[in-house]
Formats: C-alpha cells, structure tokens, sequence
C-alpha cells in the first residue's frame, strides 16, 4: 500500500464544502473521488442540493454533520465564513449555468473556491469573479482535468522534449456520444445539458 501513496507528501488534509452534488449529480462523484485519491481533503460542509429532501440525504450519506448541511449555498458561504474551522475550500459542482452566484458568494466571503468547468458563461462574469477573488485576495480554480490524462501528459513531454518538431497544428475531439439519444432519459441532468441556455 505505501507504494501507492510514497510519492503523496505527508501534510494535513484541507477542510472542502460541496455546493451541489446530491442524487443525481454527475461531476461532483468524480470530484469526491480525486478528493479520496489525492487524500489531501476532508469533505465537512455542504449544500448539496436546491432541493431540501435531496440536500439533507446527501450530506447525511457523505458523513457530514448536520449543523454543516446547510440548505442554501448562501448560508453556507456566511456561516463558514465564521467559524473557527471553517471550510478552506467550496467546490462548486451545480449544473453550469448556476456556476456564477455560489463562486461570487465564497469568494465575497474568502473562502477559496474550485469550480467545475465551464466557470460561467460571459466573460463579464468571469472578470468579475476574477476581481473579487483578486480584492480579497482568495485562491480561485476552474477544473480541467485532461491536463492529466497520461496521453495528454505523454504529448506534452514529447513536444517538450522535441521530439515531434514544431507544432503547426492540433486537431483534439471530445465526443459525448452518451448524448446522443434523448437526454431526458439521464434524469435532470440530461435535461439542462440539451439547453444551450444552460449548458453554455
């Protein structure tokens, strides 16, 4: 087992909320995972979802304490903020186009914020994200993971290194075939991703 986690630095764990991530959530399971992998977050706070039933079973699932599954990330971003061992950390993992309001909330209040992507849909709101965290001098983060898909990595390395020359041209697809049929049979979050209005 120590193989698997020598090359992790031995340092205390960051203390995270979650807003969004109840049933149903997609992104916010895959973000718990790398939280558990990297073994350097310890999930305490969170509004987990809009809706109170779902809110309250998610956090009750996840372990956290009842006085820190708050039912509005509003609450959430205020209370922490007071505390004395307040969240160091708010994952922002909600459907996209509710993306900017709960960053704004954390950021007012200080606590750092790492949101799934896309941050928000203009540039006028990510500037102003980008202004707040800067006044309040508060670390801010978009995830984009396939910066460490290992073919990514390996490429990387090689156009580095040389080794393929001077690159004139990329051509990289994503394909989300899972899509392709009728999405609202993927549940609510089939739903909003069909919307350009609130997928991006």
């Amino acid at each position: 087992m120590s193989l698997l986690t020598n090359d992790i630095p031995r340092k205390r764990r960051f203390r995270a909320g979650m807003v969004g991530g109840g049933r149903g959530s997609f992104f916010a399971s895959r973000h718990r995972t790398a939280m558990r992998l990297t073994n350097r977050f310890e999930l305490v706070a969170g509004a987990f979802s809009s809706d109170r039933q779902t809110c309250l079973e998610a956090g009750e699932a996840l372990g956290v304490a009842a006085g820190r599954n708050y039912l509005s990330f509003h609450d959430m971003a205020a209370l922490e903020a007071a505390r004395d061992d307040a969240i160091e950390v708010a994952i922002i993992v909600t459907p996209n186009h509710l993306h900017f309001e709960p960053c704004k909330a954390f950021l007012e209040a200080g606590i750092p914020v790492i949101c799934e992507k896309p941050l928000v849909h203009s540039s006028q709101q990510a500037r102003e994200l980008q202004r707040i965290a800067a006044a309040n001098d508060t670390f801010f983060a978009v995830t984009y993971t396939y910066t460490g898909y290992p073919m990514v990595r390996d490429a990387r390395a090689r156009i580095r290194a040389g080794e393929i020359g001077q690159v004139r041209f990329m051509h990289v697809e994503y394909l989300l075939e899972w899509l392709v049929n009728d999405p609202s049979k993927l549940g609510k979050g089939g739903i909003w991703r069909g919307d350009p209005a609130k997928a991006g």
